[in-house]
């Protein structure tokens, strides 16, 4: 695998729809934690942006319409643990998964937000290399209070084009997450890359 990563500032506009959203799902301050988010959310923030599109409608239809969530990852379970120490009495609505702590709020029982706490990575680049798709790995954290994305440099270009890439092949649930992908996301083809 051959992961390369660059960093972006996010624009003002992006940066107060990010704001509002984990806000309104109550981790707004995860970043104090030492948390940080990948994946999906991080993702269609990037979506957002290449395309110049509206971010309150994309966000709507992403979280109420294809059930997106945000997850969150750690580099060690301390810091997951103060997190909810410090908001157990504002969780209204949490309950383990395998892999995370899902909590709703009380406002939006739609919105899901993933603590993963069975997974922890040293570094942000850790993390991603951790994803199997290509086209996942996207990472929002903060830098002296700005929103940053680290994301894999080939994750754009995947997107664009609306081609799944394969980076890992060890998950048993390989082919039903591939299934989801083309389903959820639009993607029309399988990469024909040679790095997996």
């Amino acid at each position: 695998m051959n992961n390369h990563y660059i960093k972006e500032e996010l624009p003002d506009d992006i940066c107060k729809a990010v704001d509002n959203i984990l806000k309104v799902n109550n981790i707004h301050d995860i970043f104090d934690y030492n948390l940080w988010i990948a994946g999906g959310f991080p993702r269609i923030i990037q979506y957002i942006r290449l395309n110049n599109l509206d971010p309150k409608k994309v966000l709507h239809n992403y979280f109420y319409n294809t059930r997106g969530d945000i997850d969150v990852f750690a580099s060690k379970r301390d810091d997951v643990g103060k997190f909810f120490r410090d908001k157990h009495s504002k969780c209204t609505a949490c309950h383990t998964s395998a892999f995370a702590i899902n909590m709703l709020n009380s406002y939006d029982l739609i919105t899901n937000v993933q603590i993963v706490n069975a997974f922890f990575y040293n570094t942000y680049e850790d993390c991603l290399d951790a994803f199997d798709f290509t086209n996942c790995k996207y990472l929002l954290y903060k830098k002296k209070g700005k929103y940053m994305m680290l994301k894999d440099k080939r994750a754009d270009f995947f997107t664009k084009e609306r081609l799944l890439n394969i980076d890992i092949c060890a998950s048993p649930l390989l082919s039903h997450r591939i299934i989801k992908y083309f389903n959820k996301h639009k993607i029309q083809h399988l990469s024909d890359s040679r790095e997996t």
